[in-house]
């Protein structure tokens, strides 16, 4: 792999350990990144070093990052963080506590197999678990208890998602997305990193889709997956059917030959918080593309909302209003997205995935 790809693959998994909060992780990855030659991944690397109270090595970095990123806007923000830095350190904290003690790979490795029974050490669950092992170590600070509950909870979260990932299917193009995907959709999406279209009308489709959602939030549970979408009975069959276009549309003209659509769809109350859908409990999470559209809780015309975006690694901020038969995308791995004014909606959730050669194998 070229130092350049790596390097990005790095980044990526610095930004999801990140918004997973496993600091010491997002510290690790940004450090290969930047040493791969990716420069992008100085901000990831400065902020988490930071968090974990290391301001010294942070405010290093910054001063390096900047002085390498001269001219660009990523410069001035990193002079910013190591002027606060160097406030902050003026007035230290008090002396910390005990050191932590590491783990040994022995120690990490049965924890792991621990946490993943009945699957085994040639797992894609082991792998997964293992790469991520350490910063949840830190996370709870050493207490051998949180650690063992953090590493059961991962596992249930990441059996799952590896599972959808065995049901993904190849996209299959409609002719009415393609017309509308070719009245610009391509070069918004290459210039931006986001891209939105308008679907027709159809009249009382949005209040059935409005009562299903409805109907699955009567436990007052705050999301909700549904499987099997690809089936014709699945109620949100024609939904997952206009994302698998889409997916079609971005595998045809990026040439992302490898590009498949899950069968799942995740309906949720969207909330106000900046989110990042590459941060799930796998460093190397598959995400590729995301796709959503938002449905007034009524069905009919929900209240003024917009759609933040932060893409191409927060270096372009954009916003959108929320419109009923509007759907969204954008590149799963560089945007991070928020909901602003969003109570009187349901959010509709999709994603296209690569897989990785352990995916193949489908252990």
């Amino acid at each position: 792999m070229a130092n350049g790809a790596a390097g990005e693959l790095y980044r990526c998994r610095a930004l999801a350990a990140k918004a997973a909060q496993l600091e010491t992780c997002a510290v690790v990855d940004a450090s290969k990144a930047i040493e791969l030659g990716d420069v992008q991944s100085y901000q990831t690397l400065v902020q988490s070093l930071e968090i974990l109270g290391r301001r010294q090595e942070a405010m290093a970095a910054s001063l390096e990052g900047s002085q390498r990123l001269s001219g660009s806007p990523l410069a001035k923000t990193l002079e910013e963080l190591r002027l606060k830095l160097a406030q902050k350190e003026a007035h230290p904290s008090p002396p910390p506590g005990p050191t932590l003690r590491l783990l040994t790979p022995d120690e990490l490795q049965v924890a792991v197999a621990r946490a993943i029974r009945p699957d085994g050490r040639e797992s894609r669950l082991y792998g997964a678990l293992l790469a991520v092992a350490m910063g949840w170590w830190h996370e709870v600070h050493g207490d051998e208890k949180l650690f063992a509950n953090a590493l059961g909870r991962a596992a249930i979260a990441a059996r799952r998602e590896l599972g959808a990932l065995d049901v993904s299917v190849r996209p299959t193009p409609l002719q009415r997305i393609r017309q509308l995907w070719d009245e610009g959709c391509q070069e918004k999406l290459k210039a931006s990193g986001a891209v939105f279209m308008d679907l027709d009308p159809m009249p009382g489709f949005w209040e059935s889709v409005a009562e299903l959602c409805r109907a699955q939030f009567k436990a007052e549970r705050n999301e909700v997956v549904l499987t099997g979408c690809d089936k014709e009975e699945q109620p949100l069959g024609t939904l997952w059917a206009l994302c698998s276009a889409l997916c079609a549309e971005v595998l045809r003209c990026f040439r992302l030959m490898e590009l498949q659509v899950l069968t799942e769809m995740k309906v949720l109350r969207p909330g106000s918080t900046m989110e990042v859908d590459n941060s799930g409990l796998l460093p190397d999470n598959r995400r590729e593309v995301s796709f959503r559209l938002f449905v007034p809780v009524d069905g009919r015309k929900g209240p003024e909302a917009t759609l933040a975006l932060h893409t191409k690694d927060r270096e372009l901020a954009l916003s959108y209003p929320i419109q009923v038969g509007r759907v969204f995308a954008w590149w799963s791995r560089q945007t991070f997205h928020q909901v602003l004014g969003g109570d009187g909606y349901f959010a509709i959730c999709c994603w296209a995935v690569v897989l990785q050669k352990p995916d193949l194998r489908g252990n």
